[in-house]
């Protein structure tokens, strides 16, 4: 009797294909893990550098930092300006503020040249004083067709050199650094102002001094308030 010949069976197409489908699988689930690695890493508090270039309110070694994501045009982070206030004369130098900006240029057309102006004040270490200039004026300079007089007339108020903030104004490095801002914004998945941050706990919308003494007061580590 002749033996028999043995065959070898090809893999069929639905094995290859499944094996394919199996391999994007894997490859997808590995990218996901490397982008939320990422957007961990841009949280306040955990692994970031914010402070570094941005606004600064606060002691250097206060436990808990309020990172604010902001639009000089929005109603409810103007809201906010109240709160925080509040919590800088409660908590002291346990809490340190950090402003970011994240003007919503879609709806609000005259945030980012406001943005811009504060930057330009920033340059000059006054900041925020031109910051809150802006909040109180906002039901002014907001629906003006050009907001550039009134910038310049808080940029008078604040005591600053006039023509440097005019040249600061008119270079495009200064709208680079507010979109330095929107950037870091983006990739922590913001889509509305005010966005917070205290510490690693985000806070959204026109927050009320309650809602920030809660968030804070849950922070580990934190002790109590400044006596």
């Amino acid at each position: 009797m002749g033996k028999r010949s043995q065959k070898t069976t090809a893999p069929t197409p639905n094995r290859s294909k499944r094996a394919k489908r199996r391999t994007w699988i894997a490859v997808g689930i590995l990218m996901a893990i490397i982008l939320i690695g990422y957007l961990v890493s841009r949280i306040p508090g955990i692994g970031s550098t914010y402070g570094e270039g941005d606004p600064v309110k606060g002691a250097p070694q206060a436990k808990v930092r309020i990172v604010e994501y902001s639009d000089f045009q929005c109603p409810a982070c103007q809201y906010a300006q109240g709160a925080l206030k509040q919590i800088v004369e409660e908590y002291g130098e346990t809490v340190q503020i950090i402003f970011n900006d994240f003007p919503l240029v879609s709806n609000h057309p005259n945030a980012l040249p406001a943005a811009e102006a504060a930057q330009c004040a920033y340059s000059q270490q006054r900041f925020w004083e031109y910051h809150d200039l802006l909040f109180e004026g906002q039901d002014i300079w907001a629906p003006s067709i050009d907001p550039q007089p009134y910038f310049l007339d808080y940029a008078k108020d604040t005591g600053l050199n006039i023509e440097q903030f005019t040249r600061c104004i008119e270079n495009r490095e200064t709208q680079k650094a507010v979109r330095v801002d929107m950037k870091e914004g983006e990739a922590l998945r913001i889509r509305s102002t005010p966005t917070f941050f205290i510490n690693d706990t985000r806070l959204v919308g026109p927050a009320t001094f309650n809602n920030f003494k809660e968030a804070i007061d849950a922070q580990p580590g934190r002790g109590n308030k400044e006596e």
